[in-house]
């Protein structure tokens, strides 16, 4: 991914004119050009020559290194670039890319079910909102990522495929959501992970305890995002993302405000027991989550926020 928008990088800014022919050592780069995107790929795997060298930095230090405005065409979210969704059409996608642990990692959430087109009264009752199913919609997807970041985070622990993703809507109370909307014929996906894990370990575990893990696991990995510097500010989208509408196609003309996207973080770090301000986890959130060494490392640093000093402010 870093390497296909790190060359798409450099052609739209030798479109734009701000990478010259002679910065090009020869390759003519533009878009639809297959043969350059090939030698590009070869040079920056090889470090070959003065723009084999900045392509290997990936997207955002080479624009940086370049200047000129670069940085007005990354699409890199805490240094990490997007995958080839348009997060201003996929709203879920796009809010899961910005509340991502690592950079935009579209992994970290991947919130499949807006792209499958359930009735909108699954939507309604799993997310609060029939218009969550909807790509181009921000109703429901705050709730909806944290589900699948919940979930997703506990795939990863036990080592399935992420591309199971019908299995998430198997869990409870999904399935017994689905039989009021949904009239199926023949047989029905019906792994459940925390029977399979039951089965697994000879531990009792239900869908709670899933849900209670994966919010443990997103926890710890906010954690140490706030030890290395990561607040609200950086859950963000790109300027361009938020600035530029989508120029052509279905969809042409939306884009994901700046204000929803404030709207959707606060709701987000209330769901999640973190601070509106800065994106501190609360304490009392930690010690509920039973990750009471996690809380007091965080406090020795003066890095975790209390509901007491924020009851007081207010």
């Amino acid at each position: 991914i870093t390497c296909g928008n790190t060359i798409a990088l450099f052609m739209e800014l030798h479109e734009e004119g701000i990478l010259t022919h002679d910065e090009l050592e020869g390759l003519d780069l533009h878009f639809g050009n297959a043969d350059a995107m090939v030698e590009m790929v070869h040079r920056i795997a090889r470090r070959q020559g003065k723009l084999g060298e900045l392509g290997a930095l990936g997207e955002e230090l080479a624009a940086k290194r370049i200047g000129r405005g670069a940085e007005n065409y990354i699409t890199t979210i805490k240094g990490l670039g997007t995958i080839g969704t348009d997060p201003r059409v996929a709203k879920g996608f796009g809010f899961g890319f910005v509340v991502a642990s690592r950079g935009s990692d579209h992994l970290r959430a991947h919130p499949v079910f807006e792209m499958i087109r359930y009735p909108p009264g699954v939507a309604e009752e799993l997310f609060g909102a029939k218009e969550a199913g909807e790509l181009s919609k921000y109703e429901g997807k705050v709730r909806l990522v944290y589900f699948h970041e919940n979930m997703a985070a506990v795939t990863d622990s036990m080592g399935t495929c992420r591309f199971m993703h019908a299995s998430f809507y198997a869990e409870y109370p999904v399935p017994e959501i689905l039989a009021k909307y949904v009239k199926r014929k023949g047989p029905v996906h019906s792994i459940k992970y925390h029977e399979w894990l039951s089965a697994a370990t000879g531990l009792n575990f239900t869908y709670e305890d899933l849900m209670r893990t994966g919010e443990r696991i997103v926890n710890l990995e906010r954690a140490l995002n706030v030890r290395f510097g990561i607040r609200r500010e950086h859950d963000t989208l790109p300027k361009r993302f938020l600035n530029q509408p989508v120029p052509t196609g279905p969809y042409k003309g939306t884009v994901f405000t700046k204000e929803m996207l404030d709207k959707m973080l606060d709701e987000y770090y209330d769901l999640r027991g973190w601070e509106r301000e800065t994106g501190l986890p609360y304490k009392e959130k930690l010690l509920e989550l039973g990750m009471k060494d996690v809380a007091e490392d965080l406090e020795r640093r003066g890095l975790v926020a209390t509901k007491i000093k924020a009851e007081a402010k207010e």
